[in-house]
């Protein structure tokens, strides 16, 4: 999602790299129309809202909406961009973080290792 979406998240020159690397690999068909349309730049994306909160900002959205620390919070995704350090914000505000892999056994998941959006 955050190399769909076109946006940066603070990580510099390499981060702009790998995910430039990723949308050419994984979303040709989004370079190609790339190239036919005027670019927006990452922080103008973010200005209008095109871009998906960090860690950190859902966890601030979630306080914010009056969530205790105690709530359990179930992710959908597997894979979050930036890994572990990317998430340290988010799992100091809400330590309660489930995900499929500790509900599921690994031969529970295997029928969905290829289509892991059947089971997020």
């Amino acid at each position: 999602m955050v190399a769909y979406s076109l946006c940066e998240f603070g990580g510099g020159e390499n981060e702009q790299k790998e995910l430039q690397a990723y949308r050419e690999t994984h979303f040709p068909l989004l370079i190609e129309r790339l190239k036919n349309v005027k670019p927006v730049s990452p922080t103008q994306r973010r200005k209008l809202g095109k871009c998906p909160l960090t860690p950190e900002e859902a966890a601030l959205v979630l306080s914010g909406l009056g969530f205790k620390r105690g709530t359990y919070i179930y992710l959908a995704g597997s894979h979050i961009y930036g890994g572990q350090s990317r998430m340290h914000p988010f799992t100091n505000l809400y330590p309660n973080l489930v995900t499929k892999e500790d509900l599921l056994s690994p031969g529970e998941l295997e029928p969905f290792r290829n289509f892991s959006s059947q089971v997020n």
